[in-house]
This record gives C-alpha cells, structure tokens and sequence, in this order.
C-alpha cells in the first residue's frame, strides 16, 4: 500500500514540476500583467478618483453656508450694546439663494435699526439675479467645467493605458524578434557544425582536400559569432520587456508566438474620421474647445449689468418666544444694481477667450488631419507587409528546397562547403527576412489600434 501511494505520489509532483516547467506567459497574458500591475497603470487609474474629486470640488459651490457672529460692548458697568447675528445660506442652481437668520440684540445705545425683540428676531427669505447671473453665473459654470475637467481626466487616463499598451506591446515584439532569430541562427550553427563534422571525416577518408575543413571552422566561427550578437540583442531586449513586468516575474518561461493578427480591414468598414476621432490626444482637445466655450458663456454674461433683489420677511415672538408670527409689515428688502461703462476689461477677456478657442480649433484641425495620415499610411503599410509576408514565406520554402538539394549534392561528394554554405546562408538570411516581416507586421498592427484607439 505504502508503494501504491508512493508512486502516486511522485507522479503528481512530477506533474507539477513539468507543468511549471511548461508553463509560458503569452502575449495575452503578458499584456494583463503590465495592465494589472505597472505603476503607470496604476497612474493611470488614479485618474478616476481624480474625476470624483473634481466633480465634488464643483458641487461644493452649491453647499448650505452657516456664520454666525456676535459684538458686544461696556463701559463705565454699562451695556452699550450686544448684537448676535445667525445666518444660513442655501444656494440653487437657478439664479438664487434661499437665506434665513436670527439676530437678538440689546444695550443702552444701540443703534435703533438693530433693535429687536427681546425673543429675538426670524427671518427667512430670497436673494435673486435678475439680470446679470440669472442664466449662468460663476457655481452654474464650474459645474460644467468640472463635468468637461472630469471627463479631461478620464481622458488622460485612457492615453496613458494607450501609451502603455503601444510601448510594452512593442518591446514584446523586439523580443520576440530576437528570440525567433537567436532560434533560427541556433540551428544554422547546428548545421555548420554538422558540415564541420562531415567535412572532416572526409578528409580523413581522403574525399576531401584539408582546405575545406579550414573553411567549414570559418563557418562555424562565422554562426557563433551571428549567435552570440543575436543572444546580446535578445539580453537587451528581455531587460526593456521587464521594465513592463512586475519585479520578480520569471521571464526566461516567455511564448515566443504571437497571436495572428485580426485586422483583415475593420477600421475602413466604417466613417475612419469617426474612428480617428475615438483617439485620446483628439479628444482631449475637443474637451478644451468645449471647456474655452463654456468660459465664453459665463465672460458674456458679465457684460450685463448686475440687478440683485433680497426680500427677507421678519418674523418676531408673541407670548411663545419660542413660536415666531409674521404679518406683511415685518419685511427686510433690498436692490442692488451696478454696471460699468466702458466694459473694457469684460470685452477683453471675452476676445481672449475667443482666441484661445480659435488657437484650440486650428490645432484640432491639424492633429485630426495628422492622426488620419498617419492611420492611413499605417494601414497601407500593415497591408504591404502583409503581402511581404507571403512572398517571403515563398521565398523560405523555396531556400529550403535547394538547400536540402545541395545538401543531397554534398552527401554525394557533387557539392563544395562553399556552395553548401551559400544555400544555407541564404536560407537563414530569408527565414531571418521572414520573422522580420512578420514582427513588423504586428508592430504596425500596433501602431494602428494605439492611433485609432481600437484594442
């Protein structure tokens, strides 16, 4: 039984062992660890707290105000005066603010308009704009901003993921360059060792002059040096790709594949400007545009003259000090009306406004009509190397045949090392020319979904 459970045992861990030894971070996986745990990410996600934060700063203009205050004064064991003023403001979003307040005053010489009775004195009432801030006014306005500022953070949020994505994208595909070509130039210099070995044993047999052995080492000495400068652009490579991976995360376990593009022609089967416009960099400068509007809204405003009305109705005690009464002829009210003459400051910061704005549209313009030629000719290329792709691929098939033919001629003592070496040569340099292509590719797939925005 114990042997039984032994064997059962060791299988299960051998499993194990070899899954880890197995187990490969793909290219999908690797992009959800940058994505989950790169501090750029990470940076990017504070963005979303940022919008809640500006959104909330906003609304404080709306807040209920409360002050309350209180002066008094003695002399000579006389109360000159004691006044005590409370007050609560409730601003709205309509052009007033709903005020109530209590005040309670006493003394010797008080001033007669502060008089109140002795349970004090109530009042609730309006303060309103009739003119200028009626529509729009300064907490109306920076709500608005705060909705386009919040949505400029969310914006810049997407930008960063986007940058992120592009630069960590592409440093996998350097490596896998490297780590495609380090494989393909590996096993040239298997085969270059084997042609050594080959060559060697004939001259021993006397099939072949001792020249040739010298220039099958040359060969050898030739790939392990191709080799060696493949393996210190692959150690390059690897080192940038961990910038992007979490700090001890095995990268030796890398997938070398890549998964097979899917833009067969998406970003063409609808309105391109419209995808173009989806980018971060547009977007965020449509927002600026709306945020300088909005400012021009409330800069206009202020050319109208300021017409503020306040209506407080007064309410004293009666026998209950405690149960406050109103008749029409307790009433506070008051009109304020002021206006400058020239308006030379409200008339310039509208024209800066404007400018500002019109600055925004031209830069609009040429960034839309650069993103879309740029898109374009990403586009075309992705196509040409597509159509390089399969060219190449015919190109590797057909090195490979007449490598295997010259390898069959050299068996038969009918080929060179020379003439050997040259097909090989050519065979690697296209399977090399091939995974070029093929990285490139993706690349410019890349370079297309960060500038249409289309992961």
């Amino acid at each position: 039984m114990r042997k039984v459970f032994f064997s059962i045992a060791m299988s299960l861990l051998l499993h194990y062992l070899l899954q880890g030894q197995t187990e490969v971070l793909s290219y999908d996986s690797y992009m959800e660890e940058v994505l989950k745990s790169h501090p750029i990410s990470k940076a990017a996600d504070l963005k979303i707290s940022v919008a809640e934060a500006i959104a909330l700063n906003a609304e404080g203009a709306f807040d209920t105000r409360i002050q309350s205050g209180f002066s008094g004064k003695e002399f000579g064991r006389k109360n000159y005066y004691r006044v005590w003023d409370t007050e609560a403001e409730l601003p709205t979003p309509y052009g007033f603010s709903v005020k109530g307040g209590y005040s309670l005053a006493s003394g010797n010489y008080l001033n007669p308009e502060a008089n109140t009775p002795t349970s004090g004195l109530w009042s609730i009432g309006i303060e309103a704009n009739l003119w200028q801030g009626l529509l729009i006014d300064e907490a109306r306005t920076g709500r608005r901003l705060a909705e386009i500022n919040g949505a400029r953070s969310l914006n810049e949020r997407q930008k960063l993921l986007n940058e992120l994505k592009y630069q960590a994208g592409l440093a996998y595909l350097n490596w896998q360059l490297y780590k495609e070509s380090v494989i393909i130039l590996e096993e040239g210099l298997e085969l270059a060792q084997e042609y050594l070995n080959a060559t060697r044993e004939s001259f021993l047999n006397g099939d072949k002059p001792a020249i040739d052995t010298l220039e099958a080492y040359l060969i050898v000495g030739e790939g392990e040096a191709l080799l060696n400068k493949g393996k210190m652009g692959l150690q390059k490579a690897l080192a940038n790709m961990e910038n992007y991976l979490p700090e001890g995360r095995e990268t030796q376990n890398l997938d070398p594949s890549r998964l097979e593009d899917s833009l067969e022609n998406p970003f063409f089967s609808q309105d391109i400007m419209a995808v173009v416009s989806a980018n971060p960099e547009i977007r965020d400068k449509e927002l600026l545009i709306r945020s300088y509007e909005i400012e021009g809204d409330l800069k206009r405003e202020k050319l109208k003259p300021k017409l503020k009305i306040k209506l407080n109705p007064l309410f004293g005690s009666s026998g209950d000090p405690d149960i406050p009464f109103f008749t029409s002829t307790n009433v506070q009210y008051g009109l304020d009306f002021s206006m400058p003459i020239q308006r030379r400051s409200e008339k310039a910061q509208i024209q800066l406004n404007e400018l500002k704005a019109e600055g925004g549209r031209q830069e609009l313009l040429f960034k839309r009509d650069q993103m879309l030629n740029k898109a374009i000719a990403a586009y075309e290329q992705f196509k040409l190397l597509g159509d390089q792709v399969e060219i190449q691929t015919q190109n590797v098939i057909n090195s490979r045949k007449l490598l295997e033919g010259e390898r069959e001629k050299f068996s038969y003592g009918e080929s060179s090392v020379f003439l050997l070496n040259k097909r090989q040569e050519k065979f690697i340099a296209n399977r090399l020319k091939l995974v070029e292509l093929r990285v490139g590719r993706f690349a410019m797939e890349t370079e297309l979904r960060f500038l249409l925005n289309e992961w």
